[in-house]
């Protein structure tokens, strides 16, 4: 392209000197290799933009994709994480409304009292959307409403995931060694069976439990939610 340009920019120069044609002819030929730079130039710009904007949505393609396995494995997770609080709930639900006479019961059996608390493990896949954003690439996702709901996911909805995740873990760990730290003289059960202990565990399950099952469930249909746009622009 560059030589082409030399080319006919030299032939301006030429013709402009020349003493072969008149004024007229002389503008014309000028105008006429004018016209060929401005139209080869203007050619050249838009190949490349053309060929920059197919290599930049091939990978926004390679990225969905990545995405879409990244969301299939994270709803996967969340919904096992669901499942796991549901079952500590009602665990601990059994703990608020254990009555003297149940825990005797249980005590003369030497049965056991099964509390969980079920660590951090919710895990968001975070890795694919890390490496496009930092690479200034998300801009090149065409489709606002689906760029909006992937930025919404991994920037509001899983680290609000994880700080619950991590929040209830933490709270339910501290209501277990309430329960278990008694010295020797203490009686257990007492502290079990409290009004404190009880207060602790029906605020835990009905505001920090419940909050983390209802966060799960968001995280979940943001997820779903993105994998059906993506499926969209796929078909």
């Amino acid at each position: 392209m560059h030589e082409e340009i030399t080319k006919h920019t030299k032939k301006i120069y030429d013709e402009a000197r020349s003493t072969k044609h008149s004024v007229g002819e002389k503008l014309r030929e000028v105008l006429v290799e004018i016209f060929i730079i401005v139209f080869a130039v203007t050619i050249s710009i838009w190949l490349h933009n053309w060929s920059e904007h197919r290599h930049q949505q091939k990978e926004v393609k390679e990225f969905l994709s990545d995405v879409k396995e990244d969301l299939q494995e994270d709803i996967a997770n969340l919904k096992a994480a669901r499942d796991t609080m549901v079952k500590n709930s009602a665990d601990f639900l059994f703990l608020k409304d254990l009555t003297r006479q149940q825990y005797d019961s249980l005590h003369e059996r030497h049965a056991d009292l099964h509390l969980n608390a079920r660590m951090a493990t919710i895990m968001i896949n975070t890795g694919d959307y890390e490496g496009f954003k930092s690479s200034g690439k998300i801009g090149n996702i065409e489709d606002k409403k689906l760029k909006s709901a992937i930025l919404s996911y991994y920037e509001k909805v899983a680290p609000s995931v994880a700080d619950m995740d991590k929040a209830t873990t933490d709270e339910a760990l501290k209501i277990i060694n309430y329960i278990l730290e008694t010295d020797e003289n203490e009686d257990f059960s007492k502290r079990l069976l409290g009004q404190k202990c009880k207060a602790k565990v029906a605020l835990f399950v009905n505001y920090r439990m419940k909050t983390s099952i209802e966060m799960c469930d968001v995280a979940v249909y943001y997820a779903n939610e993105i994998l059906k746009q993506i499926d969209q622009q796929e078909g």
